[in-house]
């Protein structure tokens, strides 16, 4: 999948070095991690293992992706972050984000 730009882990981790697990962080990034909604048929896991290593060294509550429109939906990773793939409203779907008392609800809306 050469045809997208992407950061190698070395250019990830640079822009990355100086942020810090906080209470309540939010990550926003175009590719999902890798081995959550990352499938596509006939492929095996296609995520950013960059992300992912953030997202080990960061713990955000909630992270929001795209880029694969098959995979739309929520994951939890590591048992504390949430991972929403909202969808695309081109393709008649898009996502909602309650956040109230810390708890963090998604939902997936068809138009």
């Amino acid at each position: 999948i050469d045809k997208f730009d992407f950061f190698v882990d070395e250019e990830l981790k640079e822009l990355t070095d100086n942020i810090v697990e906080t209470n309540f962080s939010i990550v926003i990034t175009h590719s999902p991690p890798h081995g959550l909604l990352d499938r596509l048929p006939g492929l095996p896991n296609i995520g950013s293992v960059s992300i992912t290593n953030l997202i080990k060294k960061i713990k955000p509550r909630l992270v929001l992706c795209g880029h694969f429109h098959e995979n739309v939906g929520t994951a939890t990773f590591l048992d504390k972050t949430i991972v929403f793939n909202p969808g695309a409203i081109k393709d008649n779907s898009y996502g909602e984000i309650t956040i109230k008392d810390g708890k963090i609800e998604t939902k997936v809306v068809k138009v």
